[in-house]
């Protein structure tokens, strides 16, 4: 036998017809099983009634406590890894192999930039006097003339302190700058039109 106590039911008459709308939600009641000779047993259960709407026919749903669902287990992420800084990065050039190379300002020399450590793809900039001859782009090697700028004007020849830049994928800023290499760039239409490096076979 199935008795249940508290809670919301059917009308007092008894009848199992559909409730409607202007009543309170059901509550929770329990429900208490008896065997035929009245015994009763020692599990409560818990009676979910709900108003479920199937074919204009009320349902009932009777769930243990032991059936009841576990709590959901929270959601535990990872935090991103931190990125890794460029540690290094080192400056190689096709100059002149001497102390202070000097070259004609209009030669295209090549210089390449080999960074160690950091968060693929490596990006570099490139810097002489100060000026940022290309900006932050992946490419490891540069080619210069020793007189255009970024911007597209023209650089002063003289003395150049030239060095590379490296950052991280995802950084903003600059994580390590390479050593300054030094070297000398000549006028040749200009103030050094008649210096020796300006006039070869001369």
């Amino acid at each position: 036998m199935l008795k249940v106590t508290g809670g919301d039911g059917p009308g007092d008459d008894g009848d199992d017809g559909e409730e409607g709308n202007d009543g309170p939600p059901p509550q929770p009641a329990n429900v208490r099983l008896r065997t035929k000779t009245g015994a009763s047993l020692q599990s409560i259960m818990k009676v979910c009634l709900r108003k479920i709407t199937y074919a204009s026919a009320p349902l009932a749903c009777i769930c243990a406590l032991s059936c009841g669902s576990s709590p959901a287990a929270p959601l535990v992420t990872s935090p991103d890894p931190p990125t890794r800084l460029v540690t290094r990065v080192t400056l190689a050039s096709d100059l002149p192999d001497t102390v202070l190379p000097t070259v004609r300002g209009g030669d295209v020399h090549t210089f390449t930039a080999t960074a160690e450590g950091g968060t693929p793809p490596i990006e570099f900039r490139w810097i002489a006097n100060g000026i940022v001859l290309r900006g932050w782009r992946t490419d490891m090697s540069f080619s210069w003339d020793g007189v255009t700028t970024a911007d597209g004007l023209r650089a002063a020849s003289g003395r150049m302190y030239f060095w590379v830049e490296a950052r991280s994928a995802g950084r903003f800023e600059r994580d390590i700058g390479s050593a300054v290499l030094q070297f000398d760039v000549l006028d040749c239409q200009g103030v050094d039109r008649f210096a020796l490096a300006c006039n070869p076979g001369r």
